[in-house]
């Protein structure tokens, strides 16, 4: 499974907030960040980052795989985010 990962606005300052999304739409995970590169790693999008225990819950969720894939957010599906609105 695609897991579509990306950043928006938090709402909170200056920081961002990272979206994991599945292609599917079944599941999101998030997380407030103070960059995109700190953003990357909270999401463990970056192997060996301290957020290795997402992927644990990535794992969880399929079973049978999943891939993650950094988007801009422009990039992002629009019908996938229409879905969490």
């Amino acid at each position: 499974m695609k897991i579509f990962c990306f950043t928006t606005q938090s709402g909170f300052g200056n920081d961002l907030l990272v979206v994991a999304l599945s292609a599917d739409g079944k599941h999101s995970w998030s997380h407030v960040s103070s960059s995109v590169s700190w953003a990357k790693r909270d999401i463990g999008f970056l192997k060996g980052s301290h957020y290795e225990w997402r992927h644990e819950q990535y794992a969880e969720a399929y079973p049978d795989g999943y891939e993650l894939e950094w988007l801009e957010i422009e990039d992002v599906p629009q019908e996938l985010l229409r879905e969490r609105e």
